[in-house]
């Protein structure tokens, strides 16, 4: 585990921060890359670990955003202990890339049966009519589906009373995944259950219900991103491995991804 105190605030949020880099990267190259885009991924990783040159490290942009942040990392090379934060975040990624190649599927393209879709409405326990269910082929192959509860329950009361039709962190009864049928692998993205609404088991018989269709559609791989161990692994029996954490308090620890096989 590697300790977080130890590195300056610039470096900490332009590479761990999970709304920035250390967020991106893992989206693109774990959850929404093809097999042939991994292993280009980790020809660059291994070359830029073994060389440490700037421009290998470039190579890892997949759009103007992460060619910016990428470029104010490096421009970061003089704060104490870059290379040890780098080299740890980097490594980690590739020990994730190798294990999704190992677990590639023939592509389905984009011939993935609606119905698979559509009949997760049945396992979301608090679904109602009215409750907003979107989904995207981001790549072929990986579906990303996004669900907010709108539909008042027995108690005529609305599971997100402040929803706006636009995205607001932490408000709203969400959540959003992604079914990765190319690797076998379902991705929790983000969670949220609404504020007022907390503390009752919501969330964990959302996780449990939605890995259940998960499950019976071929799915036994789960993936969630920048994880809260206290509720993944504690409740819902997540992996964090202890190679690939990052310490930021005593009492607070964080990685990439937390994992499990059913």
């Amino acid at each position: 585990m590697v300790d977080m105190k130890i590195f300056t605030d610039k470096t900490f949020s332009i590479l761990c921060d999970p709304n920035v880099l250390g967020n991106k990267l893992p989206t693109k190259y774990i959850y929404q890359s093809t097999s042939r885009e991994q292993k280009q991924a980790i020809e660059i990783i291994e070359k830029y670990l073994e060389h440490k040159r700037d421009i290998d490290l470039l190579k890892m942009a997949f759009d103007e955003d992460s060619e910016m942040l990428l470029g104010k990392l490096l421009k970061l090379k003089n704060e104490e202990n870059w290379y040890l934060l780098t080299d740890k975040y980097l490594t980690s990624l590739l020990h994730l890339l190798k294990r999704e190649i190992k677990n590639i599927k023939p592509e389905l393209g984009s011939k993935i049966p609606i119905e698979l879709i559509n009949d997760i409405t049945h396992f979301i326990p608090i679904y109602k009519d009215g409750d907003v269910l979107n989904h995207d082929l981001i790549i072929n192959g990986v579906v990303e589906i996004d669900y907010i509860a709108r539909g008042k329950n027995n108690s005529d009361q609305l599971y997100s009373p402040n929803y706006t039709r636009k995205f607001e962190i932490f408000r709203d009864t969400q959540f959003t995944i992604s079914l990765n049928f190319n690797q076998g692998l379902f991705v929790w993205y983000y969670l949220n259950v609404d504020p007022s609404h907390r503390g009752k088991g919501f969330g964990k018989a959302l996780v449990k219900n939605i890995e259940t269709y998960a499950h019976k559609i071929g799915f036994n791989r789960f993936s969630v991103e920048w994880p809260n161990r206290g509720f993944w692994v504690k409740h819902l029996n997540y992996n964090v491995e202890d190679e690939w954490l990052f310490q930021i308090e005593d009492d607070y620890a964080y990685s990439i991804e937390g994992y499990k096989e059913i």
